[in-house]
């Protein structure tokens, strides 16, 4: 839960949600979610969202940069799709976030070493993608780390 007021809507593979609260807002579970297509620009028009869960689906395309115009965004979680190309650099200047779970889609290149930057991250996933090279040294300053 969130004790906070948050309204936000956003388009996705042509489909419409809304979501507000005068007091609360329960962040939707959306495991094995029927929401495809790619994920739009305007997600950076989501304003004072802290998580974004959108797992197990068929969401394809890239991941946009404009996630990162979501400056208090905590929890990126997009998970089980079909999500292709980079993680963009951008991502990294989240500087608050907790969660990035990007593990099995088909994402590819090097882990960024600016992975670094993101200091209070307590759960990170990236496995079963299709990245290559070494993992960066700055992984080692993600002290909050959970094993």
């Amino acid at each position: 839960m969130i004790h906070q007021q948050y309204f936000f809507t956003f388009f996705l593979a042509r489909k419409k949600f809304n979501f507000s609260t005068n007091q609360r807002m329960h962040l939707p579970f959306t495991e094995m979610n029927d929401v495809g297509g790619s994920l739009p620009f305007e997600v950076r028009d989501l304003g004072d969202l802290r998580f974004f869960i959108l797992e197990r689906g068929t969401t394809s395309g890239t991941i946009p940069s404009e996630f990162s115009e979501i400056e208090d965004l905590l929890f990126l979680d997009l998970d089980f799709n079909e999500l292709t190309g980079t993680i963009p650099e951008t991502i990294f200047s989240l500087s608050d976030m907790i969660q990035l779970d990007l593990n099995n889609n088909q994402l590819t290149g090097t882990l960024s070493p600016s992975i670094g930057n993101l200091r209070n991250l307590v759960f990170f996933q990236m496995a079963a993608n299709r990245f290559s090279g070494t993992l960066p040294q700055e992984l080692e300053q993600l002290t909050k780390l959970r094993k």
